[in-house]
């Protein structure tokens, strides 16, 4: 099946049990499934109404020291946020090894860290510190446009005439937009760490410190390339019409969906998965998506494999001879087998029917 659907019917599973305490909430944002972009200001329950964010060695040492009072004390109501790997110059980084870097690029490319403290909360002076971070792991692919910008710059140092140079200066211009906004949506998997721990200080002393608590977030996503599906969810109850309706923005954005249409009953279409799920069957048109021949092709073929080795194992459990003189526990891994191998065959079955626009 295809990736896509494979998605989707993964966050259609979750949405049709334990996903439906979402109900509870007013609103649901996709951004409530991702690591917080600054997980130490999350977990000591702060939001401060300024960030330090220096962008330069010095910068750092100045709002430190500064906020220390030359190192002697503890910073009170203060939050600061930085990514070292951009507190130095990098005079021999490639575009190529920040646009399609490894995972160690990409890792030191966007490890940041966040601290912030906070007058403690125990009714007795003190303070709490947080500090956490945060980084990718992976962050999917983006489109090859390097070819073509560097086309367009070479061009415009060879091209002398105004108005063509004018031309060339947009195009140029697009394809940086373009640039900018392929690397906020970049293709394939992304995966995202964060993690945070706070500390107590009462009475403004070290050796009075206690570990207050620690959070680790990770999120796995993929970003699927277009066309995205179609997907239609046939729900006799209303109230899982209801249910589904009321998400929709959500569902679409985490199975990267085209369309989503919710009805109370469908009639059968050609090339259409279907997937049944509860009291929901869902319709995944297939069409366009890849090659069908093919597919059905190679399913034939493992039809065929499961039939064959069927035939083998159903042979044998038939012959009393083999049930009787081999061990109790082959003669119930074969017959186990037997059973799995039957319902693959089901699958296989439905899918090709599927596939021919039949299925039921």
């Amino acid at each position: 099946m295809n990736p896509r659907a494979v998605v989707f019917l993964t966050v259609a599973l979750c949405l049709g049990s334990g996903g439906r305490d979402l109900q509870a909430q007013d609103s649901v944002r996709i951004d409530q499934f991702r690591p917080p972009a600054a997980p130490a200001f999350v977990l000591l329950g702060v939001e401060p109404v300024s960030v330090e964010r220096p962008s330069t060695p010095q910068a750092f040492a100045a709002t430190m020291l500064a906020a220390s009072d030359e190192l002697t004390l503890l910073p009170r109501n203060y939050a600061i946020e930085v990514a070292p790997y951009w507190l130095a110059r990098h005079p021999t980084l490639e575009f190529d090894q920040y646009y399609s870097g490894n995972a160690w690029q990409t890792f030191l490319q966007t490890l940041s860290f966040s601290f912030a403290t906070v007058s403690a909360d125990t009714g007795v002076a003190g303070t709490s510190v947080g500090l956490g971070f945060r980084a990718l792991l992976a962050r999917g692919r983006a489109p090859d446009l390097a070819d073509s910008l560097r086309a367009v710059q070479q061009e415009m140092l060879d091209e002398e005439d105004p108005e063509r140079l004018r031309a060339l200066d947009q195009v140029q211009q697009g394809l940086v937009a373009r640039f900018h906004e392929a690397d906020l949506r970049r293709v394939g998997g992304r995966f995202e760490l964060a993690a945070a721990a706070t500390m107590q200080f009462p009475s403004q002393r070290f050796e009075n410190g206690r570990l207050r608590r620690v959070g680790i977030w990770t999120t796995y996503s993929y970003q699927l390339e277009k066309p995205r599906l179609d997907v239609t969810v046939v729900a006799p109850s209303a109230k899982e019409r209801a249910f589904f309706e009321e998400h929709a923005a959500l569902i679409r954005s985490l199975a990267a969906l085209e369309r989503m249409e919710v009805v109370a009953e469908a009639t059968e279409q050609p090339q259409t998965i279907r997937h049944a799920m509860d009291t929901l069957d869902l319709r995944i048109p297939m069409a366009g998506l890849f090659d069908i021949a093919a597919e059905m092709t190679r399913l034939s073929k493992e039809r065929l494999k499961i039939e064959a080795e069927l035939a083998g194992l159903q042979g044998k459990l038939d012959n009393p001879q083999f049930v009787a003189r081999a061990k109790p526990e082959v003669v119930a891994q074969s017959r186990e087998r037997v059973a799995e191998l039957l319902a693959r065959r089901t699958k296989v079955d439905g899918t090709l029917a599927d596939l021919r626009g039949g299925g039921e």
